[in-house]
């Protein structure tokens, strides 16, 4: 019965702080993102701009390597296929970082503009299909 109950206990707590790293850079990749949108938003490009391009990479790079919860819980068919959606996803995010820091480097507002709506855009598309519902 303890050895139930233990079991019990340690599934209870890893569903329900499952993969904390992957929340981590999920909630820096948000951080910058309203960084860089402030910034752009005011007509501004500077260091602390671009360093938060840089570190919003980085935030991208080491999320890929994560796996949403939602993988986790699909068969083996269902979870292959997730799997490349996220990476696919991830990939084109950590693309288009590099779009954005390139742009701020050149000082071009509209396509530092252009390339974090295509950011928040995808970041958007990744949270709706991989985020879990919040109760």
């Amino acid at each position: 019965m303890k050895n139930l109950i233990l079991t019990l206990s340690l599934l209870f707590t890893a569903t329900s702080f499952a993969n904390p790293e992957l929340k981590k850079q999920m909630q820096a990749m948000g951080t910058e993102l309203k960084v860089i949108s402030t910034s752009l938003q005011k007509g501004e490009i500077n260091e602390n701009t671009e360093a938060s391009a840089q570190n919003l990479s980085l935030a991208i790079l080491a999320a890929s390597s994560e796996l949403p919860d939602l993988i986790a819980d699909q068969t083996v068919e269902e979870n292959a296929d997730l799997k490349l959606k996220y990476t696919a996803l991830m990939f084109k995010l950590y693309g288009h970082s590099f779009d954005l820091q390139y742009a701020l480097r050149k000082e071009d507002l509209p396509s530092a503009q252009k390339a974090l709506t295509t950011l928040t855009d995808l970041r958007k598309e990744g949270h709706q299909f991989f985020k879990p519902p919040t109760n």
